[in-house]
């Protein structure tokens, strides 16, 4: 095809030529037919990848690491109930090591029945004896081994020092413990010393404990078995070093890892993926070791976790199709009727930017300059309006793409930089002009570096394909931006690599905010440690006291030289029984305190401890006194607990408004805009058989459905995001909300210049967000007279406060409020704070202040944006 050098003429003499029967003019026709037919189909194509592609990523790795965040909570949980339950068996074992009817000399029948009774009332226990100091088995519970010796088991010789054994196989106990209901397979030790008055080991008490205990622990942590099944829980207690199940009947995946990782996404031997969460027994406090190398394990399967993605993507997956299958189709035979008098346009524009390298925006441009070109001549047709609108949506398509908020980069097969969108500017400073040509990552790399990333790029043909990895990145200034690399190969029609997507992450908040909760860690770490407090005292048979101890003058408010000789109530009130409870100590070895009683400060105070016996000397016992003040550790298990059930409940709102969202956006595509492109098909069909009469009364009802299915689109987008939200920002689309309301109690109050001030996008959604919440709570339960919305702030500084003279706020006792919570987490989300001030019969007060901190930047666009 040959071009003259004046366009107007070389286009008329096109047209011309388009119209006659020769080869060449058939060719120029059929041409742009097929080229540009499917163009629309191509977009919505193109768009629906992009959007799942973004939307796999991001919304993949949020429910993952929230989903792992929970994991951890329920194994942390577990090794804490572990530490409780074997903590709670020493305990007993030691007591019963204390007690007096298994001193020498007692009769065996009466230690028998001692040991009995301990079984009886703790099913956890199988078997306990009390065994002699040449290992003979003195008395057991059900008469068992009696006159056994245990001289060479590792219970007896470690037990005289007070030991814990791991899990291991029954011996002696075998063929008894066979009789029993289900059998015991499996058991761990405790041995505790019995000592006499003078401290010398007359005796060791031995106790075998079954591991049934261990699934009730599992089943306490994981909620009901059919919940957790549902949610594709597994719960594991395992023993190190290795996978050694501990509960009876679990089956460990193969390949578990043996440490203690952070929470991780792994794959089994089997080649199923788990989200894996891992914990070693804990305590309450630093101080309380774990009594034996157990880690509890919980693990997810990821495709339970990610199911509400799946179904989301499905959705859009089957909307983008059908979209395209349709467009593809009604573009074909537009194309063959209605772009043939425009052949010559596409083909001059292709002639001139034969030769590639153009850029599309030149492109778009060049076509929308010959469709008004052409519209100057006289009024426009059906056709040329079509052309027009094709040409109006290309430019939004490119104008949506460089408003993905991701930085992206497109290269070549040759690994050369094509194309870099807008938010690749703004992160790196690089524009598409300075990178076009240029081999990937030579710009943005030190030379030093720039290997492993060409290697990278090599590999990208190659299982799995996709690389990631977090380096320093060069701006265009020489500055180093901490990023996330995201390589992903694009492959042709015919299955070769031909070119690649780069996806960068801006890491750096990330990183920050790592630092701040690593900090804030250290310091509740300290502040826990400081807070440990105990009380140590010895007594004599008046309760008198004869030793006191620093933390006891902290606890009491008396000096230990004071505190001697004088008897415990006298020292700490609310101890008046302090007579009965030596009398207690005396039968039993040890009695259990919890006191509430006044500190030095005079407030109450609530006390838990222990008051042992130490020795029986005629005319001389001695107890020994431990206390501790647990008001606090009270309190913060109840301030604990309460904070969970808000996290459950919210996390529950936030599952049902996901599962809701999906819903509400299948039921609007399939009803609303399903039903116009169904009739539309329907017209169209219609229209190429009707007459050229009949088509002109059928073009304008054609237009009405393309224009009913264009609002019908944007309703549904609408309801995601508001779209005055990023066209002409906060005080706009608040404006808008206050609206659609159509209440004229509410008052919005915003300056001019905060009406045209612009803050970070992620700063005015979550601020539009709360204000939304904020009046619907006041529109529908405040009872108000007046509603007052008033904004006010410049680029570092955003206040909001939502104001009403209604009844004011009422919260019932013990109820978390959802529609709080979510205002708080919002606004916790960008770094602002939230205050709700409301009095009964006063009206209530909702204040938002956010305020740039160094690491966040004002909006690139401060003011609204050119229309």
């Amino acid at each position: 095809m040959t071009t003259t050098q004046e366009p107007s003429h070389g286009l008329h003499a096109s047209s011309k030529a388009a119209g006659r029967h020769d080869g060449g003019g058939m060719n120029r026709v059929s041409r742009p037919t097929w080229r540009f037919a499917l163009l629309p189909a191509l977009a919505v194509v193109l768009l629906t990848c992009v959007l799942l592609f973004v939307g796999q990523r991001l919304l993949g790795a949020e429910l993952i690491e929230r989903s792992l965040a929970r994991n951890q909570q329920r194994a942390d949980v577990m090794g804490l109930q572990l530490q409780l339950a074997l903590r709670d068996a020493v305990s007993q074992v030691r007591l019963l090591a204390r007690s007096q009817a298994l001193q020498p000399g007692v009769a065996p029948a009466r230690a028998r029945a001692e040991l009995d009774h301990l079984v009886e009332r703790s099913p956890r226990f199988v078997w306990a004896g009390l065994v002699a100091p040449d290992g003979q088995v003195i008395a057991g519970s059900r008469g068992w081994l009696e006159g056994t010796s245990l001289a060479q088991r590792p219970v007896f010789r470690r037990g005289r020092d007070g030991m814990v054994g791991d899990v291991h196989e029954p011996v002696a106990l075998a063929p008894l413990l066979a009789r029993l209901p289900g059998g015991v397979r499996e058991l761990i030790d405790i041995g505790e010393p019995v000592l006499n008055e003078a401290g010398e080991v007359v005796g060791v008490v031995t106790v075998h404990l079954g591991l049934d205990w261990v699934n009730e622990q599992l089943a306490l942590a994981l909620g009901e078995p059919a919940a957790a099944t549902a949610e594709g829980l597994q719960g594991l207690v395992l023993t190190e070093p290795g996978t050694r199940s501990v509960a009876p009947g679990a089956v460990v995946p193969a390949g578990l890892p043996q440490a203690h990782p952070r929470p991780q996404a792994w794959r089994s031997a089997e080649g199923a993926r788990w989200l894996l969460a891992q914990s070693a027994l804990r305590g309450l406090g630093s101080s309380d070791a774990p009594l034996l190398p157990w880690r509890a394990v919980v693990l997810q399967r990821e495709d339970v976790a990610l199911a509400p993605l799946r179904e989301l993507t499905s959705s859009m997956l089957r909307v983008g199709l059908l979209s395209a299958l349709l467009l593809a189709a009604a573009g074909f035979w537009a194309g063959r009727r209605l772009l043939a008098p425009w052949a010559p346009i596409f083909d001059s524009v292709l002639a001139s930017q034969a030769g590639g390298g153009a850029d599309m925006g030149h492109v778009g441009a060049r076509v929308q300059d010959l469709v008004a070109e052409r519209a100057q001549r006289g009024p426009q047709s059906p056709t040329e309006m079509l052309m027009g609108w094709l040409a109006r949506d290309a430019g939004n398509l490119r104008r949506a793409i460089d408003h993905v908020p991701v930085a992206i980069a497109l290269t070549d097969h040759h690994h050369r930089c094509e194309y870099v969108n807008p938010a690749y500017t703004r992160l790196l400073g690089w524009t598409t002009e300075a990178l076009r040509g240029r081999i990937a990552g030579e710009a943005l790399l030190d030379p030093t570096l720039r290997e492993g990333l060409a290697r990278a790029y090599q590999q990208l043909g190659d299982p799995p394909g996709e690389f990631v990895m977090r380096l320093e990145a060069l701006t265009s200034t020489g500055e180093t931006v901490a990023v996330q690399c995201h390589l992903v190969p694009m492959f042709d029609g015919q299955g070769r690599l031909g070119g690649a997507l780069q996806i960068v992450h801006d890491i750096r908040p990330e990183r920050s905010a790592r630092a701040r909760a690593d900090a804030m860690a250290g310091r509740l770490r300290a502040l826990a440690d400081a807070a440990v407090d105990t009380l140590l005292a010895t007594l004599d048979s008046a309760g008198r006291v004869l030793e006191w101890n620093r933390g006891a003058e902290r606890l009491s408010g008396h000096a230990s030289v004071a505190a001697l000789g004088q008897t415990l109530d006298t020292l700490l009130p609310g101890f008046g029984g302090c007579a009965a409870w030596m009398r207690a100590a005396q039968i039993d070895g040890a009695c259990e305190l919890r006191v509430h009683g006044q500190g030095p400060d005079g407030r109450e105070r609530r006390f838990e401890g222990t008051l042992y016996a130490l020795g029986l000397a005629p005319g001389s016992a001695r107890f020994g006194l431990i206390l501790r003040d647990v008001s606090e550790r009270a309190a913060q298990v109840r301030l604990v607990e309460a904070t969970r059930d808000e996290i459950i409940q919210f996390n529950r709102s936030l599952l049902d408004q996901e599962k809701r969202t999906g819903r509400r956006l299948a039921q609007s595509l399939h009803d609303e805009l399903g039903q116009t492109l169904a009739a539309l098909r329907l017209h169209w069909e219609a229209w190429r058989s009707a007459s050229a009469e009949q088509r002109e009364r059928m073009d304008e009802r054609i237009a009405n459905l393309i224009a009913l299915a264009n609002r019908q689109v944007r309703g549904v987008l609408a309801e995601l995001r508001p779209p005055l939200l990023d066209e002409l920002g906060l005080v706009a689309a608040i404006d808008n909300e206050i609206r659609q309301h159509g209440d004229t109690r509410i008052v919005l109050q915003a300056s001019e210049s905060n009406q045209l001030q612009r803050w970070p996008a992620d700063i005015e959604y979550a601020v539009f967000m709360v204000a939304r919440e904020a009046l619907l709570n006041a529109l529908r339960h405040a009872d108000a007279q007046v509603i007052t919305v008033q904004l006010d702030g410049d680029e570092f500084l955003l206040e909001l406060s939502i104001g009403d003279d209604g009844r004011g706020l009422q919260l019932p006792a013990g109820a978390p409020q959802l529609g709080l919570i979510g205002l708080r987490e919002r606004a916790l989300a960008i770094g602002a704070e939230l205050h709700i001030d409301g009095r009964v019969g006063h009206g209530t007060m909702v204040a938002l202040t956010w305020e740039a901190t160094d690491d966040e930047t004002p909006a690139d666009e401060p003011h609204l944006p050119d229309r």
